[in-house]
């Protein structure tokens, strides 16, 4: 029995993957620990704080690649999980409604739901509803950990527990992102959805490799080392010389060292800012003396001193190199996008996480950071949810700062501590988001939940324990929960200035201060260095150099000196498009004749890293890449699909869809495709019959339909960003647009006309040039 039951247990470890077993293991030891524990609630807290350490997903709806600036699924985690099993045990207890009617009693437990509120008329716009459902989503898990913490955390000691699990965690991640800077790999830690290879900070002459953890992002795993770094930098100046005063210093010294070898300017600068405030609260407080800051401040000037030689080449391979201010331009980039979209839709925003959905228009001449959401959380709210989500924003900042900032004055040297490092916790990311969206990912926004709980049980907590933390508690437990809360112990220590009048109105001031003063760094407009200036305009193109006959992929800019940016090997090198934000250049080579093997490669604007997307056993030609990333769309010659046809491939699987033969089985002759700005649907020209015209296809291949109906020959379309308007060549010439005696693609080089119409219904149509002869004219002389 026992040899055929380890075997079934077998069987089924064997079928679930790798994810699956990791699962199963968990499960089974929180089996065990509910069994051999004896406080099953306190343990819960710990063992869920510190498995934020390894979270992994589990998607319940499609996902949605291209965002990273929210949800991108409606899923649930590891730690949702194990947040539902301490639900569970308290549930089991018997207690948890009443305690939750009781706790409910304070009104600033309501206040994120009053935020949330004001996100959902975003919802009613969205171009893609599902994904701010499932941004939604994720906020309720956080509400749920906000409560729970709150509410459930009844003991002194349940907080030090807590404390304690996120000095575990930050303990993990600095062995973890440790062994990855010495080693240069993650560990084979991709299962957790974490990159395969190192982050990269860029400088002047190499790259260098940023660690991450177990965290997807180095720049998020800054953020959340910072915020458990600043709460155990606040428990550290509150103790006295004991164990929890050594283990705090220890993980704050661990969360400068993580952040340090990862290269996290913005969370490193943010940090050391609001730790120094945090410091001086501490002094005025009383925890720390005059004395002890100026010893403090000698030896840190006499290790900075001596640490120079190492500090200096860091600090120039952060701030000073060239790609620092390609950096600090891209997000200056995104942030006009950013204002734009919010000046098109001011009052509800283009939906909440949308702004990646309907960001394709907005890259018209090209970001460096393309199909990337802006790197400002107070312009990304803005953008997606207008100032009515906005509002809703700073409605749920005041739950997560008010609490700690009333914590922050009590007498216990605990719950003091815990109010303060929140209150840090919560300015940190105030300042480090103006550069970011950490609290669009999973762990660092945990983290801030998880910390304004703990700041609410600890004012419950000292309110219990006699203190009118500036109102009469709300708060009343069952008896028999009061009876396991200690007196505190700490007394009140000796003030440099009273509770006067002036400085307790000046405290009430402070979240409106805040709440303004991020109102008014997001409404500072943009530099006029906004992207798509005339200087940065470049023009890809192939030709072919007279003297050796070698065709080339060339870029020319303002300067008019083109540059070759592919080798003379003798391969026929054509069709180059820009992609991806004109960080790309995707384009076609063959080694043949005409008809020949074809294949599509990508490289870098400047030329470097081509690489292959794939080669074929027939021509292909004109490739694009869809404006979200992840497809390729190309013509071909397929043998089995006569004349020529639209085709797609899946740039993460490589599967590739015949467009054309969806509407038309048995052949077309389809040419000339180009995305629409949302990349939803195609035109293209359409020469099956007679004339060529221009028609537009849905992405997938279906609905075609024509947008001219004329007597010339119409190619080369594309869309407007408006989606409004179709532009084209028309050859309006005498005769046919093809030379005498010339090949399928030698053309006249006049009678061409530039027309522009109306893409959907009828409209009057523009003709924007003449059809003149431009190659007989000099250089100098404007061709119309």
């Amino acid at each position: 029995i026992v040899v055929l039951s380890a075997g079934g247990i077998g069987f089924f470890a064997a079928g679930l993957g790798f994810k699956g077993l990791l699962v199963a293991i968990g499960a089974t030891l929180a089996g065990a620990a509910y069994l051999l524990v004896r406080d099953r609630t306190t343990f819960g807290m710990f063992a869920t704080t510190v498995s934020l350490t390894f979270v992994l997903h589990k998607s319940l709806s499609a996902q949605a690649l291209n965002v990273s600036g929210g949800a991108i699924s409606i899923f649930v985690t590891t730690f949702d999980m194990m947040l539902l099993g301490l639900y569970g045990l308290w549930l089991m207890e018997g207690t948890m409604l009443a305690d939750l009617r009781v706790g409910m009693r304070r009104r600033i437990m309501w206040l994120p739901l009053v935020g949330a509120l004001f996100l959902l008329p975003s919802l009613l716009v969205s171009q893609t509803p599902l994904l701010g459902f499932a941004e939604l989503t994720r906020m309720g898990w956080m509400y749920l950990l906000f409560v729970y913490v709150a509410i459930r955390v009844r003991t002194r000691r349940q907080v030090e527990v807590i404390l304690l699990g996120l000095g575990v965690f930050a303990a993990i991640e600095l062995v973890v992102i440790l062994l990855q800077w010495r080693t240069g790999g993650v560990l084979g830690l991709s299962f957790l959805g974490v990159p395969t290879e190192l982050g990269e900070r860029v400088t002047d002459t190499t790259t260098l490799g940023r660690p991450f953890g177990t965290i997807i992002h180095p720049v998020f795993m800054g953020a959340t080392m910072s915020a458990v770094g600043l709460l155990a930098l606040s428990v550290a100046l509150a103790r006295k010389n004991d164990l929890a005063r050594t283990f705090a210093w220890i993980t704050v010294a661990g969360a400068l060292g993580a952040m340090y070898v990862a290269h996290t300017r913005a969370a490193m600068v943010a940090a050391i800012v609001v730790g120094l405030g945090l410091v001086a609260h501490a002094w005025r407080r009383g925890d720390v003396s005059s004395t002890q800051l100026w010893r403090v401040a000698m030896v840190g000037v006499v290790c900075g001193v001596a640490a120079l030689p190492v500090l200096i080449p860091k600090f120039e391979e952060n701030f000073g190199t060239g790609h620092f201010f390609e950096e600090v331009n891209s997000r200056q980039e995104l942030n006009v996008i950013g204002f734009q979209m919010w000046e098109d839709h001011p009052v509800v925003g283009v939906g909440l996480n949308n702004f990646e959905q309907v960001m394709g228009p907005y890259q018209e001449y090209g970001v460096i950071f393309f199909n990337n959401p802006v790197h400002n959380l107070y312009l990304l709210y803005l953008a997606e949810t207008g100032l009515v989500g906005f509002v809703g924003l700073l409605v749920t900042t005041v739950a997560l700062v008010v609490p700690g900032m009333r914590l922050a004055r009590s007498r216990d040297p605990l719950y003091r501590a815990v109010g303060r490092g929140v209150v840090a916790v919560v300015a940190f990311f105030a300042v480090e988001e103006l550069l970011g969206f950490s609290l669009r990912q999973d762990i660092p926004l945990a983290m801030l939940w998880l910390m304004a709980g703990l700041a609410i049980a600890g004012l419950n907590l000292a309110e219990r324990g006699g203190e009118r933390l500036r109102r009469p508690s709300r708060w009343v437990l069952p008896d028999a929960a009061a009876k396991e809360q200690p007196r505190p112990t700490g007394t009140e220590p000796p003030t440099r200035s009273g509770d006067r009048p002036t400085r307790r109105r000046a405290r009430r001031a402070v979240p409106l201060s805040m709440a303004i003063g991020a109102l008014g760094l997001v409404l500072v407009g943009p530099s006029s260095g906004a992207a798509g200036s005339r200087s940065d305009l470049q023009l890809v193109f192939s030709a072919t150099d007279r003297s050796t006959g070698q065709t080339g992929i060339y870029v020319a800019g303002a300067d008019r000196e083109p540059r070759r940016l592919t080798p003379a090997d003798g391969r026929f090198y054509a069709w180059p498009q820009f992609a991806l934000g004109a960080t790309r250049i995707v384009y076609t080579a063959r080694a043949g004749l005409p008809g020949s093997p074809t294949s599509i490669y990508v490289m870098d604007a400047d030329g470097a890293s081509p690489t292959l997307i794939r080669s074929f056993a027939y021509e292909v030609a004109q490739p694009k890449i869809s404006p979200d990333g992840t497809e390729l769309l190309f013509t071909a010659t397929a043998p089995w699909y006569p004349i020529a046809g639209l085709y797609s491939m899946d740039l993460a699987t490589g599967d590739i869809t015949n467009l054309s033969a969806i509407t038309r089985p048995t052949g077309a002759s389809d040419a000339d495709p180009a995305y629409a700005r949302d990349g939803r649907s195609i035109v293209f020209a359409d020469n099956l019959r007679g004339s060529t015209q221009i028609a537009r296809l849905a992405a997938d291949g279906g609905e075609r339909r024509m947008l001219t109906a004329d007597p010339y020959y119409n190619v080369d379309p594309d869309v407007s960003p408006s989606d409004t308007r179709i532009a084209y060549s028309s050859y309006r010439g005498p005769g046919s647009p093809r030379s005498p005696g010339g090949g399928l693609l030698d053309v006249k080089v006049g009678g061409w006309q530039l027309v522009s119409r109306p893409a959907v219904g009828s409209g009057p149509e523009l003709e924007l040039t003449r059809g003149e002869n431009c190659t007989v004219r000099d250089p100098s002389v404007r061709c119309s």
